[in-house]
């Protein structure tokens, strides 16, 4: 059911001009101002004294110009809450950017602009949450696939196209799917635990520590001369510290290829092949080992 208060607003959408609600309200504003004025013309011509009415017109006419152009500018300042929610809404969708309209005003305007500045707010931060949701392991609360394949590999290309540093670190747990048939996939389920805090432990909050799958995982570090020998030897370090948590007959040690970008590649795709090579080395090496190539 259409609403009655909307019917005036309604009959305006079909002027071919102006076009823009503002223009509109304009339009109103000037007809309004402007009735006493043509009221006074053709009363002053159907008196035909044109003497006496052009005097009074010119006093008329002067009051509506100065009228007119206060009820204009006043009006265009009452109108900017509006067009500001208006603009923030629509910058919020095509930029995701918050706006800060100002909520200290009390009236309809002031109540409209708030409304909007804490609606976006809650959005902006609910939406956040059902990211991260989607972006993190639910088990080791590392990062997951997802992100790698829809945040961190287009960081890792921008890391390309600029020639900025960026390195690269798969690693394995070795012989992961002995230890799931022989002691559970409890006991597995905390073995991939240990290892991501493991990790985390080893690594500086710039690297994003990625549970790929399984017992698969990878670091991305965007750190300027990282040393990749350092850091997965303080890697191999830290898993064997925090692996204290599993029975004592387990025997748990990672594998691991590392490779840091280079002025020759082209993708991130060559990097990862690059240092999956050097993972399967390492694993056909004898395992609980790392290979930096």
């Amino acid at each position: 059911m259409k609403s009655s208060k909307m019917y005036i607003y309604r009959r305006m959408q079909k002027l071919r001009w102006p076009k823009s609600f503002v223009g509109r309200i304009l339009l109103v504003c000037f007809i309004g101002t402007h009735v006493p004025l043509i009221g006074l013309v053709v009363w002053a011509l159907a008196k035909s004294n044109l003497t006496i009415s052009i005097e009074v017109i010119s006093v008329v006419l002067l009051g509506t110009i100065i009228g007119t152009g206060f009820t204009f500018v006043t009006l265009a300042g009452m109108l900017e809450p509006l067009l500001r929610s208006a603009k923030a809404l629509q910058d919020y969708s095509d930029k995701h950017v918050l706006p800060l309209l100002p909520v200290q005003y009390e009236d309809e305007a002031g109540r409209l602009m708030a409304g909007v500045q804490q609606t976006l707010e809650h959005l902006d931060q609910e939406l956040l949450t059902i990211t991260r949701a989607a972006y993190t392991d639910g088990m080791t609360h590392t990062l997951n696939r997802r992100w790698l394949n829809e945040v961190g590999r287009p960081d890792f290309e921008t890391a390309i196209e600029k020639g900025s540093d960026a390195a690269l670190i798969l690693i394995d747990i070795d012989r992961f799917k002995t230890i799931n048939d022989v002691w559970g996939h409890a006991v597995g389920d905390q073995a991939i635990i240990a290892v991501c805090e493991g990790l985390r432990a080893a690594t500086s909050g710039e690297d994003k520590v990625v549970r790929i799958g399984g017992d698969e995982f990878c670091i991305m570090s965007f750190e300027h001369a990282v040393d990749l020998e350092l850091l997965t030897s303080s890697i191999h370090a830290s898993v064997g510290r925090l692996v204290t948590s599993l029975p004592p007959d387990i025997e748990l040690t990672i594998s691991m290829g590392a490779t840091a970008l280079t002025k020759t590649d082209r993708s991130f795709m060559e990097v990862y092949r690059r240092a999956d090579a050097n993972l399967y080395e390492a694993k056909s090496h004898g395992r609980n080992r790392s290979v930096v190539r």
